[in-house]
């Protein structure tokens, strides 16, 4: 495995992101001459997210990996709270 094997992985359309990072951090434990900082590890994962989600959190900045996945995790529990909420609403008016 080489870095351009970290620098081309893409979060999947029906991917988590807790997902997508367990999958990342996969094939970095397999790029053995790969030396990166926590940081740069942090920024390949993110450029790799769905380009909403990328939109979304582009004005900050991961240090590390798991605060990529803390912050981001949080927010799609969020969203997807309110989806479920809104859909059970509508729901509950027919």
């Amino acid at each position: 495995m080489r870095l351009t094997d970290l620098t081309t992985l893409r979060q999947r359309n029906n991917e988590s992101v807790p997902n997508f990072i367990q999958r990342f951090r996969d094939v970095r434990s397999r790029c053995f001459s790969v030396s990166l900082s926590d940081g740069q590890l942090a920024e390949l994962a993110f450029q790799g997210l769905l380009p909403v989600i990328k939109e979304k959190f582009s004005s900050e900045e991961f240090k590390i990996l798991t605060h990529l996945v803390q912050r981001i995790s949080a927010h799609e529990s969020r969203f997807h709270d309110i989806c479920r909420d809104r859909y059970q609403k509508r729901v509950a008016n027919v």
